[in-house]
């Protein structure tokens, strides 16, 4: 991965090599393959139209970048993770799903990415008081 990362056409925020210690909120590991993040959307967890505009787009203008990266000897694999505000703590809800259209699909198989969906647990919004119910 360390020859392909000066052909890349996006910069990469955090980069991992096998043998890194990572901690964050969610886990604490040692990388075992090489790999790295990028934030490729700026969209709010409750804009899935926005953040998949934004994918869409990356993937589009960085298509030759991420094809190399996919070729390299040791394999690099990379996941383009949706993060979502769940919506199943809301009172009538029951369910939830989302769709991502056949091309989106597509696009992501040319450049052999993985797709992954996270799902948040609602935060306030700014300037919501939280006993705002007990009036």
């Amino acid at each position: 991965m360390d020859a392909a990362l000066p052909t890349l056409t996006f910069e990469p925020h955090t980069i991992n090599k096998p043998g890194d210690y990572v901690q964050n909120p969610v886990e604490t590991f040692i990388v075992e393959h090489p790999g790295f993040t990028a934030t490729v959307s700026e969209a709010d967890f409750d804009n899935f139209e926005g953040q998949l505009a934004d994918v869409t787009a990356f993937v589009t203008e960085h298509k030759q970048s991420l094809l190399t990266l996919s070729k390299v000897a040791s394999r690099v694999s990379f996941c383009f993770d949706f993060g979502l505000e769940s919506t199943l703590f809301s009172e009538d809800v029951w369910s939830e799903s989302i769709r991502f259209p056949f091309q989106f699909l597509l696009l992501l198989a040319e450049v052999e990415a993985d797709l992954e969906v996270s799902y948040y647990h609602p935060t306030p919004d700014e300037g919501e008081d939280a006993d705002e119910d007990e009036e």
